[in-house]
């Protein structure tokens, strides 16, 4: 039988669900997924593969309009994902009208890629749906689909409609294949969305990991990195008072790599100051 595939880049604003989805897609926790918007901040491929057919999706940063190096080094990691796709799934959520930047996005795209809109967080209380699946058929004139990215419902049609615009070609990927990040990748992602997860509202975005050290082994495996901060006041609010913070985000990232590599590992972390180092395209690169 011959082989299919297609490229699929996922396109929304921030927080609409695209990391939820792929990890739904894949069936891993792959993407870093919090309800404070932005987690993403470079493309990550998730892998689909049944049969014979491959779907290559590409978790993209939220579109928004950039302010500061990070955010522009964002949207063009997102424009180069739309240039390489096949096929854009657009991500509008069922509790918020589309905002002026979709919506704008939708027209840009509509002559040059096929388009395809998921209303997501269908699990919401229907009572707080602000769109209509039927009217949205109408304004954009383009295939929809209902999903609930966290309840994992109305993927299964997703998926059939994808295979169906598949592409007779070879598979770019491995059958068993789940994504092109390494395990280094991964890592950095999972201590990060922990930084976000036990800082709230005390610090802001701007969050880098380095992995200084990764020593894989069969019985168990050691990681050293650094948590990069922006200013030194960051540094005390990462640590918490006598270590607590740090070691409860240490802690937390142990249980999801253990998870990822199948085998125990020490994790040990420290705080490094980096003056604006949002502010330099080289070093957002290196700790992106």
């Amino acid at each position: 039988m011959a082989t299919k595939s297609l490229t699929i880049a996922l396109l929304g604003v921030p927080n609409a669900g695209k990391s939820t989805l792929i990890n739904a897609i894949v069936g891993q926790s792959l993407a870093a997924v919090h309800h404070k918007p932005q987690m993403t901040r470079r493309n990550l491929l998730g892998i689909h593969t049944k049969n014979n057919t491959q779907l290559i999706f590409i978790d993209t940063p939220g579109l928004h309009k950039p302010e500061g190096v990070l955010n522009e080094i964002m949207m063009q990691n997102l424009n180069e994902a739309l240039a390489e796709a096949d096929l854009v799934c657009v991500l509008l959520e069922a509790d918020r009208k589309p905002p002026a930047i979709i919506t704008d996005a939708i027209s840009r795209l509509h002559d040059d890629k096929k388009l395809v809109l998921l209303l997501n967080k269908a699990d919401v209380n229907s009572k707080d749906w602000v769109l209509d699946p039927k009217k949205l058929i109408t304004q954009f004139q383009l295939p929809l689909f209902v999903v609930s990215a966290l309840k994992n419902k109305g993927i299964d049609g997703l998926i059939d409609y994808l295979q169906k615009e598949a592409v007779e070609q070879p598979f770019f990927y491995n059958e068993d294949d789940l994504t092109t990040a390494t395990c280094r990748d991964l890592v950095k992602e999972y201590i990060r969305q922990e930084v976000m997860e036990h800082l709230h509202q005390e610090i802001p975005y701007h969050v880098g990991v380095v992995i200084d050290s990764f020593e894989e082994k069969e019985k168990k495996s050691a990681i050293k990195a650094a948590i990069i901060v922006n200013r030194d006041s960051q540094k005390g609010m990462v640590i918490g008072k006598g270590g607590k913070t740090i070691d409860k985000i240490r802690k937390a990232a142990i249980l999801r790599i253990k998870e990822l590599m199948g085998t125990p590992i020490t994790l040990s972390l420290y705080v490094k100051v980096d003056q604006n180092w949002i502010k330099n395209g080289t070093k957002i690169k290196e700790y992106f």
